[in-house]
């Protein structure tokens, strides 16, 4: 395990839920909303989550979703787009989402694939959103130990450690 990965370790989702689905689900319970109108951008929304589950999920978790950055991105950009028209947002009985999130914070001694999972359920895309902002602050500062250790490097880890500061700060 790395210091990055303990410092900031990425949380884990599952790639197989069907966010379009629930989603559709979601805007059938509203009569501002047919998910028939959308339905492209449902079904892309939900492949850039399961692109970005895939990505984060690998054995090397870091190096994986940096390679992925831009999908992370897109899909936070989504996020935003369903978050403008209020999309997903309630956390109603009648209209949830069920999004599932492996907990960050875990035993230092131990590996990943061998403790219990520990899971957070959302029940609104603001609890995605959130989960998408958090690894991509643990991206940036995954890159920021991994820089040089000259005054490039420096600088290069504080742009790193900069922008992992910005997207924590998006948090509240």
């Amino acid at each position: 395990m790395t210091l990055a990965e303990v410092v900031l370790p990425l949380r884990l989702t599952n790639p197989h839920h069907d966010l379009q689905g629930m989603l559709m689900e979601w805007m059938s319970h509203d009569s501002r909303y047919d998910p028939r109108d959308c339905l492209h951008d449902l079904e892309t929304l939900s492949k850039l989550r399961v692109q970005m589950a895939k990505s984060i999920s690998e054995k090397n978790g870091q190096e994986q979703a940096w390679a992925a950055k831009e999908v992370l991105h897109q899909y936070y950009h989504g996020l935003l787009q369903c978050e403008k028209h209020k999309i997903g947002l309630d956390d109603s009985p009648k209209r949830s989402l069920t999004l599932e999130w492996e907990s960050a914070m875990i035993m230092v001694e131990q590996e990943r694939e061998q403790q219990q999972q520990q899971l957070q359920v959302g029940n609104s895309l603001e609890f995605e959103k959130v989960n998408v902002i958090w690894n991509l602050a643990s991206m940036e500062a995954y890159q920021a130990l991994g820089q040089e250790k000259d005054l490039n490097g420096y600088k290069a880890a504080a742009r790193h450690l900069e922008k992992a500061a910005s997207w924590l700060h998006q948090m509240n």
